[in-house]
């Protein structure tokens, strides 16, 4: 995803339109973006991509952590130039959005055995 001159790489990236074939796509086509926050990469992945996103006016953002291993999902919709969350789960119990699309999961199944 391209901003002005800034490349983002989302772990996950919902288009409004196929991004099929294209090296790069602007990130006001994204929908939502995801992060997949990892060890190597907390703090960007909790707070850089997050103000990044929000910046570039990306209107769902979804974070999925599994620290200690209990995954936790987030979905933070923006509201005035911030990320506010909407819905969250930890595993065990039922995450379920309706917007930007319709999901469901109990986070405990992004687990492997």
């Amino acid at each position: 995803m391209v901003s002005g001159e800034d490349l983002f790489i989302p772990d996950i990236a919902v288009l409004r339109e196929s991004g099929a074939g294209k090296v790069a796509v602007p990130i006001e086509d994204a929908v939502m973006l995801v992060e997949i926050v990892s060890r190597g990469s907390r703090r960007k992945d909790l707070i850089d991509h997050p103000i990044q996103s929000a910046a570039a006016g990306v209107p769902w953002f979804m974070r999925v952590d599994a620290r200690n291993r209990v995954p936790a999902v987030i979905l933070h919709r923006l509201e005035e130039g911030e990320y506010q969350p909407i819905v969250a789960a930890a595993a065990g119990s039922k995450f379920e959005m309706t917007e930007p699309f319709a999901f469901a999961i109990d986070p405990g199944e992004l687990l492997a055995d």
